[in-house]
């Protein structure tokens, strides 16, 4: 008898144990808030605008091309991201851009119509989006058009960036 009433002891102990150690299913215990479930634009919006860090370019000898060829003319080049409304759209500003048609100093941007890979800036350049918690690919096209100082940006363009 003494043997299952000690067993049981064991038992009951290690029962509050593993009780004590589960944490609740709403976010934690303690009162916490759950945080609402984030929609996919939300969550790419997110990654974009990573807590207001800068993208720098990266390191490789290719962080820039256009038509395929590196361009060495956008050293110093950061753009930076911010959200608003929803988080579904927001702003852009950029520092050291070599072309302020390929980059403008600042602008808008929205996603295409719910599309997470692709973005829609306020001077109509709908660019394709690649984004992780570390960095960051845009491509895009810019149509060669007009004349004097417009001619010799077009083409495709693409910029990696990192954090």
């Amino acid at each position: 008898m003494k043997k299952i009433l000690k067993l049981m002891s064991i038992l009951a102990v290690l029962s509050l144990v593993v009780f004590a150690s589960c944490n609740s299913d709403d976010g934690g215990g303690g009162g916490d808030t759950p945080t609402p479930d984030l929609t996919p634009e939300q969550e790419q919006a997110a990654k974009l605008v990573a807590d207001g860090a800068t993208w720098t370019l990266t390191s490789a000898a290719d962080a820039v091309t256009v038509d395929g060829t590196a361009s060495t003319d956008w050293a110093n080049f950061t753009l930076q991201f911010t959200a608003v409304d929803d988080g579904t759209n927001g702003g852009f500003t950029t520092t050291n851009s070599a072309s302020p048609l390929v980059w403008p100093t600042s602008g808008t941007w929205s996603f295409a119509d719910g599309v997470i890979s692709q973005i829609n800036r306020n001077d109509g350049i709908a660019m394709t989006v690649n984004v992780s918690e570390t960095e960051v690919t845009l491509s895009f096209e810019i149509e060669d058009s007009g004349s004097g100082r417009t001619l010799g940006f077009g083409g495709s363009w693409i910029f990696k960036l990192g954090r």
